[in-house]
Formats: C-alpha cells, structure tokens, sequence
C-alpha cells in the first residue's frame, strides 16, 4: 500500500491542503475540504489523541449512503474476515473509503489523502483501522470517533506496518522521510527510531514479527533496509540490487522456513531473496516492463507459490513458481498503470485481488484471469 507519485510531502515539506476551522476539546483539528454534499458524505471531523485515553469527541454523521469514489488510488486494504464480511478499504488522494459488500456500493469516509492504510488483524472484533495522512496517523475503531496522532512531525506518514500480533502488543510501525517510529499502545504515543534508514516509503513485518522481531524498510533511494530488533537498529541488505529506487516489499508468510523477500522496484523489475535479504537476485523472465508499481503475495504462498506484480506501464502479471516465470493477467483490466495490488486474506478460496490503476480500482474472483471495475472511474 503506497504512493508512487512525488509531491512535496516526499521532501518532508508540509504544504497544508486544508483550513484550520477551530478546536475540538482544545487541540486544533484540520477540516476537509468542501465537497459537493449531493455526491460525497459529510466529512468526520478528526483529532489529535491526547497522551490519556479520552472520552471521544463525536461528530455526528448520518447513516452513510453510496457515493462515487475518486483520485489516485494511494492504498487498498481487505478487512481479515473478507470472506465473511466482504469490506474493503481504498485509500486515494481525495480520502478513505469502504464498501462493506466487495465493492457493489462505496461510502467515503473522508476527503483527506490516504498514503497508507492498515488494518487491525482482530478488525472484525476490535473494528481498527489506521490511516496515515500527511503528518498524521489517524485510528478508529468505530467509524465514527477519530483520533490522530504525529509519529515524526513535521515530516509526512508514507507507511504503515501493523503487528500480526496487534490484539496483544498494541504495535504499529510508520515509515517517514525522516526514519521509522513505533508505537506499543495502539497509536496513542510514538517513539523516533532514530538509527531507521531515512525516505522511508514501504514496511513489512514478517509474520512471526512478535517472536523473530523482524521487519524490512523500502527507501526511496537508499534500497533495502532491515531490523531484528523490532527496529531499534538497522542495517543495509543490497546485495545484488541494481537499483535502490524501491517500488514495493512483501514477505512471505512462511518467512521463519524459507527466508524469502521480495522487492519492486523503479526501473530494474523484481528482485528475490531467499535468506532473509543478505543476497539478492533478479527474477524478470516473463515481464514486460520493468517499472514496477506494486507487489502482492498469496497468503497460502508455501502451498500455491503465487505472487502478483503491478507494472506502470503494462498491466498485472502473475508468477505460480514463486518468481521463476511471470505471465500477463491484463484480460478486463481498462487501465495498465498499475501502482497498488491486494490480495485477498481467504485468497486460497475467493482467488480475488484487487488492483489500483490510474482509472480507478478492478476486482479479480478468478486469480487474475479476469478483472472488472468496482465503483465508477477515478476523477482525472
């Protein structure tokens, strides 16, 4: 999940795109711009989370309704109990929104620009979300009250990284220009790593994460970086990396056996490693392009050994020997500027992901045979 574009914010220069309208229990709360009220919600005002935990602040909201969704697909989320609850989450350059029945109807949520979302894996109890906007990391767990905290001002939030474990050690990891800073209560207080790798655009954290501690950095410039301790220290994994300009990172799920990365990036494809990052090795046969957008893994990859990769220029392609061969999986998509791809949690039953394009967002329920656009085309 993650923005491909360069603005300011990528130089850690905070250009306000709102209007500071007042304070909510005296803390300053930016508002959303104005929107035509005859197409979007109303907007959920949100604030800063005091150090205590407060007595939330609700803006009243009414019963959502459908509504169109538009901007630059920044981000795409599947709720954990997708196969039950069917919720999706998009976030994009003109704010959040959710669809809670695949993707037949859209409420957006807010207009503020969504670079990252991440989604409590005990979401269908604890109903958390976080959402990283400009300087902020806002959390809800009711879709009405928010509450937005500051990991590293005043430079922007450009990844989230949520603990598999997050019900029980409350931790949640954001990337900024500046470095990586953890938080252990939820969102609620940050601590600066300061010896993280800077231009941080992408996190991911190894699915034993509370045991092994282990998590990877894509910078923008500066390559692979990667922590065993949780991210209090770092250190550089590049070798044989011919470009440093990382696109996207996933880790397989079966990480703690197999070892094994993989990275996107700008202009060289996708590179592979399977021990943990110490080597690295180009993985292109079958690839078209090699200006990467975006990566996805299956969830059942040690099984099905599938993994999707989302190029700038032509389309999605798919790779079942685990990177040996990719093969073009375009059928239905109208847009091949592909800068984000989800995979579904119950992939091994629904075979649905999604795909981020610069005309909106496309479904697959067959493994990337075949796609279809969920909501209408982004606003250009």
């Amino acid at each position: 999940m993650k923005s491909t574009k360069y603005s300011a914010m990528d130089f850690g220069l905070v250009v306000f795109g709102f209007v500071i309208i007042g304070v909510l229990e005296g803390i300053t709360a930016p508002a959303a711009r104005a929107l035509d009220p005859s197409v979007y919600l109303p907007i959920i005002l949100k604030q800063e989370l005091p150090t205590s935990t407060p007595t939330p602040t609700q803006t009243p909201t009414p019963t959502p309704t459908p509504t169109q969704y538009g901007g630059d697909i920044q981000s795409l989320a599947f709720s954990p109990a997708y196969l039950s609850d069917m919720n999706l989450f998009v976030g994009s350059s003109e704010g959040l929104f959710m669809t809670t029945d695949g993707g037949g109807t859209w409420n957006q949520i807010d207009d503020v620009s969504s670079t990252d979302l991440a989604v409590s894996p005990g979401y269908s109890s604890d109903h958390t979300l976080f959402q990283a906007a400009g300087i902020f990391v806002y959390k809800t767990t009711d879709w009405v009250s928010w509450y937005g905290t500051t990991p590293w001002s005043p430079y922007y939030v450009k990844a989230l990284a949520i603990s598999p474990q997050f019900v029980t050690d409350q931790t949640i990891l954001a990337g900024t220009w500046a470095g990586v800073a953890r938080s252990t209560d939820q969102g609620a207080s940050w601590e600066k790593l300061t010896n993280s790798p800077t231009k941080v655009k992408f996190l991911a954290l190894t699915t034993n994460y509370p045991s092994d501690l282990t998590l990877f950095a894509g910078t923008d410039t500066q390559g692979v970086y990667k922590s065993t301790d949780g991210g209090t220290t770092w250190g550089a994994v590049n070798d044989g990396l011919t470009s440093l300009s990382i696109r996207d990172l996933v880790i397989s799920p079966n990480y703690t056996s197999d070892l094994t990365v993989f990275v996107a990036t700008f202009s060289e494809g996708v590179f592979k490693s399977t021990d943990g990052g110490d080597s690295w090795s180009s993985v292109n046969s079958g690839l078209s392009s090699l200006v990467m957008g975006a990566l996805a893994i299956s969830p059942n990859y040690t099984n099905d050994h599938t993994i999707f990769a989302g190029t700038i220029y032509n389309g999605v392609f798919i790779s079942t020997d685990s990177g040996g061969s990719w093969t073009e999986s375009n059928s239905g998509l109208g847009n091949l500027e592909v800068n984000e791809l989800a995979i579904s949690p119950s992939y091994a039953n629904d075979q649905t992901v999604l795909a981020g394009t610069a005309d909106g967002v496309f479904k697959s329920t067959d493994a990337g045979a075949n796609w279809v656009i969920i909501g209408v085309p982004i606003a250009k």
